[in-house]
């Protein structure tokens, strides 16, 4: 039926019901849950300057990253901590 359910996420946790109903159609199907988090990060599409002129350092910006990696990660470990299904996840 279903090879790969991906599923948009923000980790701000009003995604979970999605998360749940994707992990359930995995299980019955054979398919991979493959959470994907687009970053909020004006700086990662190459916008460094702000509306204040302000820019981001690369050492900000890995930081960020990195944190927004972080807490998908999370996500995705919970959702393997309740599924049998193949649980991966990108930034």
């Amino acid at each position: 039926m279903y090879k790969t359910i991906m599923v948009p996420t923000d980790c701000s946790g009003f995604d979970r019901e999605a998360m749940r109903v994707a992990l359930r159609l995995a299980e019955r199907s054979t398919a991979k849950v493959h959470l994907v988090r687009v970053s909020g990060t004006n700086a990662f599409l190459g916008l460094t300057g702000g509306a204040d002129g302000l820019a981001l350092s690369a050492e900000a910006l890995q930081m960020e990253l990195d944190s927004e990696l972080a807490e998908l990660h999370a996500v995705a470990a919970e959702c393997r901590d309740n599924t049998t299904a193949d649980v991966t996840c990108a930034l």
